[in-house]
């Protein structure tokens, strides 16, 4: 079995967390604050938003900087991609005006507390109000300093 390390609990960790958990692996989050998600708490002023329906040239225009990298990426897992997955882990969503998807409940509480539930529930160990210092390879052992 695999053992994934990851570090920080934002948006990113946490679907990182989920896709190696779901391949399979034994996972281990690192996250500096006490909450994973924190950043999820300010988009779409508390109300979390998560994604956009529009289409991708769309949804990659709108991207700040240089956007056009992300094709590669987001043609793998795209925004259909994470509300077909949300759906299947229990959190159901809402389309509003402008394509901006929130979660049903509106609460960004609501969806920390629920990716909280399901990293456990898939069996992820979370490290929380653990900063990673460094992360080094001795002997062919990765070994984590935090």
């Amino acid at each position: 079995m695999k053992h994934v390390l990851i570090v920080g609990a934002g948006a990113a960790g946490i679907m990182a967390a989920l896709a190696a958990a779901e391949a399979g692996a034994k996972v281990t989050v690192f996250e500096k604050n006490d909450i994973v998600g924190k950043k999820m708490g300010i988009t779409g002023k508390g109300r979390c938003n998560l994604t956009n329906t529009c289409p991708m040239s769309e949804f990659i225009a709108r991207t700040p900087g240089n956007g056009k990298f992300l094709f590669s990426a987001y043609g793998r897992f795209g925004n259909t991609d994470l509300r077909a997955n949300l759906r299947r882990w229990g959190l159901e969503t809402v389309e509003e005006r402008g394509g901006r998807v929130f979660p049903v409940s509106q609460s960004a509480v609501e969806v920390r507390k629920f990716f909280y539930r399901i990293l456990r529930d898939k069996g992820v160990t979370l490290r929380l109000n653990e900063a990673v210092e460094s992360i080094y390879e001795k002997n062919g052992q990765w070994f984590v300093e935090a």
